[in-house]
């Protein structure tokens, strides 16, 4: 029985030994696993710290390209409604053409930007005045006023000489929080 009991005991011992073991190999692994992660870690922890210094400089200049955007805005433009720009701009435009026949239609609406279409019909006009005037007009900068097209005819039957005709839209985008 001494040898039963003898090999019981190193059969025990080898158990033990083999369950350390195993324990000791699994805690090897987890730790060069955990010194990887690491590693990973500060090496991507590093490419954040050198791309920051390239956001701030991109928010910079974002900040300075809407401070020169903004200087494009009218004054006012905040306090003032969509349909009170575009108004506005068709009264600059009766001004530059006051002996015109000034017609509007409905404002339309897409996604981004509000549309007012126009026609206006000039006769009597002189044309290198009615050049500056359209260079003028296309010139301001907000809101924008397209030109679609400019005909011109003559009125032979009531003896005016030309008469010019533009249609186009005035146009400008939506605000944020409008319809």
């Amino acid at each position: 029985m001494e040898m039963n009991e003898f090999i019981k005991k190193w059969r025990r011992r080898f158990l033990i030994a083999t369950a350390l073991l195993i324990i000791l190999l699994s805690g090897f692994v987890i730790l060069d696993k955990i010194e990887s992660n690491d590693l990973l870690t500060v090496r991507n922890f590093q490419v954040i710290r050198a791309k920051l210094a390239l956001m701030r400089r991109s928010t910079s200049d974002i900040r300075q390209t809407l401070v020169i955007l903004r200087g494009f805005l009218p004054p006012g433009y905040n306090e003032k409604s969509i349909e009170a720009l575009l108004f506005s701009r068709v009264d600059d435009l009766k001004t530059m053409f006051p002996l015109s026949l000034f017609t509007i239609s409905a404002p339309e609406e897409s996604t981004d930007n509000m549309v007012l279409p126009f026609t206006i019909s000039v006769g009597a006009y002189n044309y290198s005045s009615f050049l500056n005037d359209i260079g003028t007009m296309q010139t301001k900068s907000f809101p924008f006023v397209t030109i679609r097209s400019i005909s011109i005819s003559t009125e032979e039957s009531t003896g005016a000489g030309l008469t010019y005709k533009i249609e186009g839209v005035i146009s400008t985008p939506k605000k944020n929080g409008s319809p």
